[in-house]
């Protein structure tokens, strides 16, 4: 069954008007879905940019950012100079800034290409690129895949590589670090760490995807991470904190997105809400706009087929 076009409310996510702007309801009119007409484009990450009413998605294979709107229309944000893929997006809303992960997106299947590992970050403002932070070479002479980034309230972005076992941190006037290392981080199945999510108690909460764990990583003592005891094994992909606490997990390998909640400070989370996707849907992440929850289906199953998928859909997978 495809997910396209499909509504559902997870149970024991709260009420839908929790994360509606001023306490408000969602919009009876937003739509179910959007179809994005641009062949080849592969979306891994998506935004709701509530300023200009419209999504922001990324593209694996043209390494660019693109505003999408509900009728269809897309505008080009960077065409991707100098940009190989993108792949994980965050709004930093307090500074009107949009935050998107750089890599190369063959090195998935190819192991004999280094990969890349840096941030792109842009004025939403003007549409313009004033940031783009190398992270690679902080760890050099290994391979790198700069997957997924969330921030902080003050502004300081963390970036997940899934290729290194490490989480880099980038303040913000640009300066890079490494804020975590750890073994665990690491997959034999080849991708390690993937997507994550500030938790207001100051905390990250980040996933490996090879291992179906997922790790808090307290910013006050990083350099000691806990593995949060899931009810069941999830290989995650991207994390979306709702404003009642709980997370909505993107899980393409399942697949599914999946509803998260914590009793206990994320030291364990118990699954109480899944949607089913299509086996040949490719669902990596997802965004809230308006109290709903909408994904982007990025199509990777059919990334390396003989003709480029020529439409990729934005659907509402909650109410």
């Amino acid at each position: 069954m495809t997910l396209i076009g499909v509504v559902f409310a997870f149970t024991g996510c709260g009420s839908a008007s929790a994360d509606a702007p001023n306490g408000g309801i969602e919009s009876p009119s937003a739509p179910q879905q959007i179809v994005i007409q641009s062949p080849g484009l592969y979306p891994e990450g998506i935004e709701w940019d509530a300023k200009r009413d419209r999504f922001l998605v990324s593209s694996a294979a043209h390494g660019s950012v693109t505003a999408v709107h509900d009728d269809g229309t897309i505008d080009t944000i960077d065409a991707g100079d100098g940009l190989t893929s993108t792949l994980g997006t965050v709004i930093d809303e307090q500074r009107d800034r949009l935050l998107v992960t750089v890599a190369d997106f063959a090195a998935v299947d190819d192991p004999n290409r280094p990969g890349e590992a840096k941030l792109a970050i842009y004025d939403l403002a003007s549409g313009r690129r004033t940031l783009l932070v190398d992270l690679a070479g902080l760890r050099p002479g290994e391979r790198h895949l700069a997957n997924d980034v969330t921030v902080d309230p003050a502004g300081n972005a963390y970036v997940t590589d899934s290729f290194s076992p490490v989480i880099y941190k980038v303040t913000l006037d640009g300066q890079p670090s490494v804020v975590a290392t750890d073994p665990r981080f690491e997959s034999p199945k080849g991708l390690g760490l993937n997507g994550i999510e500030y938790d207001p108690r100051g905390s990250l909460l980040a996933a490996v995807a090879g291992t179906e764990k997922l790790f808090r990583v307290p910013l006050n003592e990083p350099d000691y991470p806990t593995e949060v005891r899931l009810s069941e094994p999830i290989s995650i992909d991207g994390i979306t904190r709702r404003s009642d606490g709980n997370i909505v997990v993107a899980a393409p390998f399942v697949p599914a997105v999946i509803s998260l909640s914590s009793q206990d400070g994320w030291q364990s989370a118990t699954v109480v809400g899944r949607v089913p996707v299509a086996a040949t849907d490719s669902t990596t992440n997802t965004t809230i706009r308006d109290g709903a929850l909408y994904a982007i289906n990025a199509h990777f199953a059919q990334m390396n087929g003989p003709v480029p998928v020529q439409m990729f859909e934005i659907f509402r997978v909650s109410s």
